[in-house]
């Protein structure tokens, strides 16, 4: 009950209602003691007519008449009843067989039926204002919500007061703008998607065709030599390897992008996830001559998720790796300070454009002095996801025929 008095409407039409009730009480006791008044002249100038027409006759009678009327009529009151009841005068004569008092009587309902009339009335009324009000707001919270429906989000209510029609204007605006912008993340979510599909499809397209040619090209010339046939299924091994990677980096990326990855962040040494990176691109660093050197302090530790870390580190020195030229170096070192740990990857390869950079963590984003086969362009956008899931955060440098440098850094506190 006393949330419902704290409605700044129910304030308003509660002292309203007192006001008008007060108005109308006042009016109600005037008409009352003024019919008072009324009776009171009324009786007085009956006992003087009565008094009149006795001492007219018996003039001897008047103090006598005067005291009865004056200090009392006890004295002569049952012979006096006992003379009216001849003529059926008496305490049980109906109010409207008394000429004086049926009159007064009749304008006093009259009066007081007229009074609350007005009363009812005004309370109709004032209730019908605040009704009225209540609905105008409702029609309006109806139209805002429809116009949501229809897509338009530019309704909004003044929630600058205090009551329940004003939070509830404020939870509307809240919930306006809550559903724009959900619809506006389903569209981008929608996007993403049918981009995410066009490029899959995009990547899918080329191995397969080929595999389909090279197929019909075997199943048409049964009389294909060895050697032939045998380039073919080399070929076509290449081809099934390419899409194999392409799978398995996509479903990476698919989880990703469905919030599905749980990261387990835990206090161990950076230098041992370093090494866990390197397994998976020794032999093609090797095959290319490329160096690769650690630095930094083996007791170095940060909280984060050793395998997926590793993977993210795994992709930049594949990166590093394809653009070094034969015999290049590749540069890893880390340095631990009281709020931070510092990655950089760091090699003497051919370099990044200026105008590719801004690019490279896009998702199928490919340079163009990239010459694998197998890239797809989504290793480094998995490393950047990986990293930054993790609170941490990367950015690059380049120079065209001087080299790039990957800078990864982890907050031991997140500020």
């Amino acid at each position: 009950m006393g949330a419902l008095f704290k409605n700044t409407n129910i304030k308003s039409f509660s002292i309203h209602f007192l006001l008008v009730s007060f108005v109308l009480a006042g009016l109600l006791i005037s008409v009352v003691h003024m019919h008072i008044q009324s009776i009171n002249k009324a009786f007085i100038k009956q006992n003087i007519g009565v008094i009149g027409t006795i001492v007219k006759e018996y003039p001897e009678l008047e103090g006598q008449l005067v005291r009865n009327y004056i200090k009392g009529y006890e004295d002569n009151y049952i012979y006096g009843k006992e003379i009216l009841e001849k003529y059926s005068y008496n305490e049980n004569l109906k109010l409207n067989k008394n000429n004086i008092l049926g009159s007064l009587y009749q304008d006093y309902f009259s009066y007081c039926a007229g009074i609350l009339c007005i009363l009812v009335l005004l309370l109709y009324i004032l209730s019908l204002l605040y009704f009225n009000t209540l609905f105008i707001r409702i029609r309006q919270f109806q139209h805002a919500a429809q116009k949501i429906v229809e897509g338009d989000f530019s309704q909004s209510f003044d929630d600058s007061k205090e009551g329940d029609l004003y939070i509830l204007g404020h939870q509307f605006n809240q919930m306006s703008m809550r559903l724009k912008e959900n619809l506006e993340e389903l569209r981008k979510e929608r996007n993403r998607l049918k981009d995410i599909i066009s490029d899959i499809t995009h990547q899918l397209k080329t191995p397969l065709a080929s595999l389909i040619m090279f197929n019909e090209l075997m199943m048409q010339d049964l009389d294909m030599n060895k050697e032939e046939r045998a380039q073919f299924l080399s070929i076509s091994k290449n081809q099934l390897d390419r899409i194999e990677w392409l799978i398995k980096s996509l479903l990476k990326m698919a989880r990703f992008e469905a919030g599905v990855v749980v990261f387990s962040k835990q206090e161990t040494s950076i230098y041992n996830t370093i090494t866990a990176s390197l397994e998976g691109i020794h032999m093609a660093a090797e095959l290319k001559g490329i160096s690769i050197k650690i630095c930094g302090k083996k007791e170095a530790k940060i909280a984060h998720d050793t395998d997926w870390t590793a993977e993210a580190l795994s992709n930049i020195l594949k990166n590093s790796v394809e653009h070094c030229s034969q015999n290049g170096e590749i540069n890893i070192s880390y340095e631990e300070t009281p709020l931070s740990l510092q990655i950089t990857i760091l090699d003497n390869g051919a370099g990044i454009k200026r105008t590719e950079l801004p690019r490279i963590f896009d998702r199928f984003y490919k340079g163009q002095s990239s010459t694998n086969p197998m890239s797809i362009g989504i290793g480094l956008y998995i490393a950047k996801t990986i990293i930054e899931a993790q609170d941490g955060s990367i950015a690059v440098e380049s120079k065209e025929g001087i080299g790039t440098k990957f800078i990864i850094t982890f907050l031991k506190t997140v500020i």
